[in-house]
Protein backbone atom coordinates (compact mmCIF):
# COMPACT_ATOMS: atom_id res chain seq x y z
CA UNK A 1 0.00 0.00 0.00
CA UNK A 2 1.24 3.62 -1.25
CA UNK A 3 -0.12 6.89 0.73
CA UNK A 4 0.83 10.35 -1.62
CA UNK A 5 1.13 13.02 1.28
CA UNK A 6 1.49 16.80 -0.79
CA UNK A 7 2.51 19.38 1.63
CA UNK A 8 3.46 23.04 1.62
CA UNK A 9 4.29 22.62 5.54
CA UNK A 10 1.70 25.13 6.85
CA UNK A 11 -0.10 24.38 9.80
CA UNK A 12 -2.84 22.57 7.82
CA UNK A 13 -0.21 20.20 6.32
CA UNK A 14 1.30 19.29 9.16
CA UNK A 15 -2.17 18.08 11.08
CA UNK A 16 -2.27 16.36 7.49
CA UNK A 17 0.87 14.90 7.80
CA UNK A 18 0.07 13.14 11.43
CA UNK A 19 -2.73 11.33 9.81
CA UNK A 20 -0.64 10.32 6.94
CA UNK A 21 1.68 8.88 9.74
CA UNK A 22 -0.75 7.00 11.61
CA UNK A 23 -2.27 5.64 8.78
CA UNK A 24 1.16 4.08 7.00
CA UNK A 25 2.33 3.02 10.17
CA UNK A 26 -0.89 1.14 11.14
CA UNK A 27 -1.09 0.06 7.78
CA UNK A 28 2.48 -0.50 6.66
CA UNK A 29 2.49 1.49 4.00
CA UNK A 30 5.38 3.39 1.94
CA UNK A 31 4.64 7.09 2.30
CA UNK A 32 5.84 9.50 -0.79
CA UNK A 33 5.76 13.07 0.78
CA UNK A 34 5.74 15.68 -1.96
CA UNK A 35 6.70 19.34 -1.57
CA UNK A 36 6.28 22.03 -4.63
CA UNK A 37 8.40 25.51 -5.31
CA UNK A 38 7.28 27.91 -6.74
CA UNK A 39 9.91 29.47 -9.18
CA UNK A 40 10.17 33.37 -11.09
CA UNK A 41 8.93 33.94 -14.61
CA UNK A 42 12.19 33.55 -15.86
CA UNK A 43 13.59 30.66 -14.10
CA UNK A 44 15.32 27.81 -16.41
CA UNK A 45 14.72 30.20 -19.69
CA UNK A 46 18.33 30.87 -20.88
CA UNK A 47 16.83 33.87 -22.61
CA UNK A 48 17.00 36.08 -19.84
CA UNK A 49 20.21 35.73 -18.69
CA UNK A 50 23.69 35.93 -20.67
CA UNK A 51 24.90 33.14 -22.79
CA UNK A 52 27.84 31.71 -20.34
CA UNK A 53 25.15 31.49 -17.57
CA UNK A 54 22.08 29.92 -19.69
CA UNK A 55 21.29 26.46 -18.36
CA UNK A 56 18.41 24.04 -18.26
CA UNK A 57 20.07 22.59 -14.63
CA UNK A 58 17.66 23.66 -11.94
CA UNK A 59 20.53 23.08 -9.67
CA UNK A 60 23.03 25.69 -11.24
CA UNK A 61 20.00 27.79 -12.07
CA UNK A 62 18.54 28.55 -9.00
CA UNK A 63 21.90 29.94 -7.68
CA UNK A 64 21.08 32.72 -10.56
CA UNK A 65 17.82 33.64 -8.01
CA UNK A 66 18.85 33.95 -4.22
CA UNK A 67 15.43 34.25 -3.30
CA UNK A 68 14.66 30.79 -4.94
CA UNK A 69 17.78 29.05 -3.68
CA UNK A 70 16.56 29.79 -0.11
CA UNK A 71 12.93 28.66 -0.81
CA UNK A 72 14.60 25.51 -2.18
CA UNK A 73 16.75 25.32 0.70
CA UNK A 74 14.18 25.29 3.34
CA UNK A 75 11.99 22.85 0.85
CA UNK A 76 14.84 20.26 1.30
CA UNK A 77 15.35 20.49 4.96
CA UNK A 78 11.47 20.55 5.37
CA UNK A 79 11.23 16.99 3.34
CA UNK A 80 14.09 15.87 5.26
CA UNK A 81 12.45 16.17 8.55
CA UNK A 82 9.67 14.69 7.62
CA UNK A 83 11.45 11.68 5.98
CA UNK A 84 12.93 11.70 9.63
CA UNK A 85 10.21 11.51 11.69
CA UNK A 86 8.34 9.26 9.29
CA UNK A 87 11.27 6.79 9.63
CA UNK A 88 11.68 7.09 13.26
CA UNK A 89 7.91 5.60 12.87
CA UNK A 90 9.41 2.20 11.26
CA UNK A 91 7.78 3.70 8.34
CA UNK A 92 9.40 3.77 4.72
CA UNK A 93 9.07 6.75 3.63
CA UNK A 94 10.09 8.61 -0.33
CA UNK A 95 10.34 12.44 -0.31
CA UNK A 96 9.95 14.42 -3.86
CA UNK A 97 10.39 17.91 -4.47
CA UNK A 98 9.00 19.56 -7.66
CA UNK A 99 8.80 22.80 -9.03
CA UNK A 100 5.11 24.88 -10.31
CA UNK A 101 3.60 21.68 -10.01
CA UNK A 102 -0.36 21.61 -10.61
CA UNK A 103 -2.90 19.46 -9.13
CA UNK A 104 -3.18 18.05 -12.05
CA UNK A 105 0.26 16.60 -12.06
CA UNK A 106 -0.12 15.38 -8.00
CA UNK A 107 -3.05 13.60 -9.50
CA UNK A 108 -0.90 12.26 -12.61
CA UNK A 109 1.92 11.54 -9.52
CA UNK A 110 -0.20 9.30 -7.48
CA UNK A 111 -1.41 7.41 -10.37
CA UNK A 112 2.03 6.30 -11.38
CA UNK A 113 2.81 5.13 -8.51
CA UNK A 114 -0.53 3.69 -8.23
CA UNK A 115 -1.01 5.06 -4.47
CA UNK A 116 -4.18 3.51 -2.73
CA UNK A 117 -5.24 7.33 -1.54
CA UNK A 118 -3.81 11.03 -1.55
CA UNK A 119 -3.92 12.68 1.74
CA UNK A 120 -4.48 16.48 2.36
CA UNK A 121 -5.16 19.36 4.33
CA UNK A 122 -7.69 21.97 3.54
CA UNK A 123 -8.38 25.58 4.79
CA UNK A 124 -11.11 24.35 6.80
CA UNK A 125 -13.24 27.37 8.08
CA UNK A 126 -10.48 29.95 8.55
CA UNK A 127 -10.87 30.29 4.15
CA UNK A 128 -7.04 30.30 4.11
CA UNK A 129 -5.93 28.82 0.84
CA UNK A 130 -2.01 27.65 0.57
CA UNK A 131 -0.05 26.48 -2.77
CA UNK A 132 -1.19 23.08 -1.62
CA UNK A 133 -3.91 23.60 1.12
CA UNK A 134 -7.25 24.96 0.39
CA UNK A 135 -8.31 25.61 -3.59
CA UNK A 136 -6.06 23.00 -4.73
CA UNK A 137 -7.07 20.35 -2.79
CA UNK A 138 -10.78 20.65 -3.88
CA UNK A 139 -8.78 20.68 -7.65
CA UNK A 140 -7.26 17.19 -6.68
CA UNK A 141 -10.89 15.82 -5.63
CA UNK A 142 -12.80 16.91 -8.75
CA UNK A 143 -9.23 15.19 -11.13
CA UNK A 144 -8.29 12.12 -8.75
CA UNK A 145 -9.59 8.13 -9.61
CA UNK A 146 -8.26 6.90 -5.85
CA UNK A 147 -9.83 8.11 -3.00
CA UNK A 148 -8.36 11.52 -0.58
CA UNK A 149 -8.60 12.27 2.54
CA UNK A 150 -9.33 15.57 3.63
CA UNK A 151 -7.91 16.83 6.74
CA UNK A 152 -8.74 20.47 8.61
CA UNK A 153 -7.88 19.82 12.43
CA UNK A 154 -6.33 17.09 14.99
CA UNK A 155 -7.73 13.97 14.93
CA UNK A 156 -7.49 10.38 17.04
CA UNK A 157 -5.71 7.46 15.51
CA UNK A 158 -9.03 5.84 15.66
CA UNK A 159 -11.12 8.04 13.31
CA UNK A 160 -11.03 5.41 10.72
CA UNK A 161 -12.99 2.98 12.74
CA UNK A 162 -16.20 3.54 12.11
CA UNK A 163 -16.74 5.82 9.18
CA UNK A 164 -20.28 7.13 7.95
CA UNK A 165 -20.60 6.60 3.70
CA UNK A 166 -23.22 9.08 2.43
CA UNK A 167 -24.71 8.39 -0.97
CA UNK A 168 -27.97 8.64 -2.60
CA UNK A 169 -27.69 4.60 -3.86
CA UNK A 170 -28.69 5.09 -6.96
CA UNK A 171 -26.73 2.35 -9.25
CA UNK A 172 -23.78 2.00 -7.09
CA UNK A 173 -22.96 -1.36 -8.54
CA UNK A 174 -22.45 0.39 -12.16
CA UNK A 175 -20.36 3.64 -10.10
CA UNK A 176 -16.72 3.29 -10.53
CA UNK A 177 -15.87 5.79 -8.37
CA UNK A 178 -17.60 3.89 -5.55
CA UNK A 179 -16.43 0.33 -6.80
CA UNK A 180 -12.56 2.09 -6.17
CA UNK A 181 -14.38 3.91 -3.21
CA UNK A 182 -15.97 0.62 -0.89
CA UNK A 183 -12.61 -1.70 -1.31
CA UNK A 184 -10.29 0.99 0.08
CA UNK A 185 -12.69 1.30 3.21
CA UNK A 186 -12.64 -2.06 3.71
CA UNK A 187 -8.52 -2.03 3.29
CA UNK A 188 -8.23 0.39 5.84
CA UNK A 189 -10.30 -2.35 8.23
CA UNK A 190 -13.06 0.44 8.78
CA UNK A 191 -16.91 -0.53 9.88
CA UNK A 192 -18.70 0.58 6.95
CA UNK A 193 -21.97 2.83 8.11
CA UNK A 194 -24.61 3.72 5.17
CA UNK A 195 -26.58 6.93 4.97
CA UNK A 196 -28.90 8.56 3.08
CA UNK A 197 -29.94 12.28 3.88
CA UNK A 198 -33.60 12.40 2.06
CA UNK A 199 -34.31 16.08 1.29
CA UNK A 200 -38.16 17.34 0.03
CA UNK A 201 -36.65 17.86 -3.49
CA UNK A 202 -35.37 14.03 -3.74
CA UNK A 203 -37.79 12.40 -1.19
CA UNK A 204 -38.26 8.54 -0.72
CA UNK A 205 -39.34 6.49 1.78
CA UNK A 206 -37.50 4.91 4.50
CA UNK A 207 -38.34 1.29 3.20
CA UNK A 208 -37.11 2.84 -0.02
CA UNK A 209 -33.98 4.12 1.51
CA UNK A 210 -33.11 0.72 2.93
CA UNK A 211 -33.75 -1.23 0.17
CA UNK A 212 -31.54 0.26 -1.87
CA UNK A 213 -28.36 0.48 1.38
CA UNK A 214 -28.76 -2.99 1.28
CA UNK A 215 -28.75 -3.91 -2.61
CA UNK A 216 -25.35 -1.45 -2.53
CA UNK A 217 -24.17 -4.00 0.42
CA UNK A 218 -25.03 -6.76 -1.14
CA UNK A 219 -23.18 -5.88 -4.45
CA UNK A 220 -20.03 -5.07 -2.38
CA UNK A 221 -20.72 -8.13 -0.25
CA UNK A 222 -20.49 -5.95 3.13
CA UNK A 223 -22.04 -6.28 6.08
CA UNK A 224 -23.20 -2.48 7.16
CA UNK A 225 -22.34 -1.93 11.03
CA UNK A 226 -25.53 0.53 11.06
CA UNK A 227 -28.16 1.79 8.55
CA UNK A 228 -29.46 5.72 8.63
CA UNK A 229 -31.87 7.66 6.24
CA UNK A 230 -31.86 11.52 7.99
CA UNK A 231 -34.43 13.95 6.66
CA UNK A 232 -33.09 17.53 6.10
CA UNK A 233 -33.55 20.53 3.60
CA UNK A 234 -30.11 20.25 2.56
CA UNK A 235 -27.59 17.63 2.01
CA UNK A 236 -24.33 19.30 2.82
CA UNK A 237 -25.93 20.41 6.69
CA UNK A 238 -28.00 16.54 6.49
CA UNK A 239 -24.41 15.12 6.46
CA UNK A 240 -22.87 17.04 9.03
CA UNK A 241 -25.67 17.03 11.20
CA UNK A 242 -25.70 12.72 10.51
CA UNK A 243 -22.20 12.77 11.26
CA UNK A 244 -22.29 14.82 14.55
CA UNK A 245 -25.53 12.98 15.57
CA UNK A 246 -23.90 9.68 15.28
CA UNK A 247 -20.47 10.55 16.73
CA UNK A 248 -18.80 8.93 14.15
CA UNK A 249 -15.22 10.26 13.22
CA UNK A 250 -15.41 10.10 9.25
CA UNK A 251 -16.94 10.58 6.37
CA UNK A 252 -16.39 8.90 3.21
CA UNK A 253 -18.41 9.88 -0.17
CA UNK A 254 -18.53 10.35 -4.07
CA UNK A 255 -19.17 13.26 -5.80
CA UNK A 256 -20.77 13.53 -9.40
CA UNK A 257 -20.73 16.05 -12.27
CA UNK A 258 -24.57 17.48 -12.28
CA UNK A 259 -26.01 14.85 -14.21
CA UNK A 260 -24.03 11.80 -13.65
CA UNK A 261 -25.80 9.07 -11.47
CA UNK A 262 -25.70 11.06 -8.29
CA UNK A 263 -27.50 14.19 -8.95
CA UNK A 264 -27.94 16.17 -6.12
CA UNK A 265 -24.01 14.62 -4.85
CA UNK A 266 -22.74 17.13 -7.16
CA UNK A 267 -18.85 18.86 -6.71
CA UNK A 268 -20.68 21.62 -4.68
CA UNK A 269 -21.70 19.47 -2.36
CA UNK A 270 -18.55 17.81 -1.70
CA UNK A 271 -16.72 21.34 -1.24
CA UNK A 272 -19.09 22.27 0.96
CA UNK A 273 -18.59 18.92 3.06
CA UNK A 274 -14.48 18.86 2.72
CA UNK A 275 -14.70 22.66 4.11
CA UNK A 276 -16.65 22.35 6.86
CA UNK A 277 -16.67 19.01 8.42
CA UNK A 278 -15.38 18.85 12.12
CA UNK A 279 -14.05 15.51 10.79
CA UNK A 280 -11.66 13.99 8.21
CA UNK A 281 -13.54 13.19 4.76
CA UNK A 282 -12.86 10.48 2.42
CA UNK A 283 -13.91 11.83 -0.82
CA UNK A 284 -13.76 10.62 -4.40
Amino acid sequence: MKILFPTDFSKQANIAFDVALDLAQKHKAQLHIFHSVEHSMDWRRPEFVTASKATLDPSKQSALFPELKKRIGAANTGLAKAQQQAEQMGIDAKVYLGYDVTYKEIVEFAEDLKAACIIMGTFGKSGKKKAFVGSNTVQVVRQSNIPVITINQRFSPRAFEDILFVSEFNQVAKDHKVQALIPFLEKLGAKIHLGFINTPYNFETTPQSERKMLEMAASYGIKPASMHVFNHHFVEEGIKELCTKLAFPTIAMTTRGVGGIQKIFTFSVGEHVIKEADVPVIIL
